[in-house]
């Protein structure tokens, strides 16, 4: 619902919402429903992925949350999960795709990968790639800082942090696992 809702006072887009405004019992409710929102957990169930691929095409869909896509690797072993599954399976079955999140990276460059291969399969041919050729994300991405977001007169939507330092005595027993603690971590580093 606060899909619908921003999309409509915002952008007075009106969009049908899944399950709420409609049923999709079969391929003919994606014929009559141009502009709508849907859970992914619903959609990537393979009966409705065969219903979604079986009506026209769209021009644009929008993955919320877009970390959720991954494809992890660990040696030889990769870990497709069902959502990735419905981005790839629907990646030719629209013009374009846009994905949201806060956090694309994840620290996985291979999951990083996987989901910009969605986006364009051209771009990086390996995740090794990212690294020499940072410069071509801006290709397919957009970054925003929280510094960078304003309201629509310019004025900063996101209050600054203030860091403020607090000195206060420790107890006998927190001295002592303060010491132990910073010794194991020294060593951890050195290591």
């Amino acid at each position: 619902k606060n899909w619908q809702n921003e999309l409509r006072e915002c952008f007075r887009l009106h969009f049908s919402i899944l399950g709420y405004d409609f049923q999709d019992h079969g391929t003919a409710s994606w014929e009559t429903n141009a502009w709508v929102i849907a859970s992914i957990d619903t959609l990537k169930q393979p009966r409705r992925i065969q219903r979604l691929l079986g009506a026209p095409p769209w021009d644009v869909i929008v993955f919320d949350e877009a970390h959720h896509l991954s494809r992890t690797r660990s040696g030889k072993k990769t870990v497709t999960t069902q959502n990735f599954r419905l981005a790839e399976a629907l990646r030719s079955h629209t013009r374009d795709f846009m994905f949201l999140s806060a956090t694309p990276h994840q620290g996985n460059p291979y999951q990083f990968w996987s989901l910009l291969q969605l986006l364009n399969d051209q771009l990086f041919s390996a995740p090794e790639d990212l690294v020499d050729h940072r410069g071509m994300l801006s290709r397919v991405m957009i970054r925003r800082t929280k510094r960078e977001v304003t309201d629509a007169a310019g004025q900063p939507i996101f209050r600054r942090r203030q860091v403020h330092t607090e000195r206060f005595a420790l107890a006998p027993r927190e001295r002592q696992f303060y010491e132990r603690l910073s010794d194991y971590l020294r060593e951890g580093y050195t290591a």
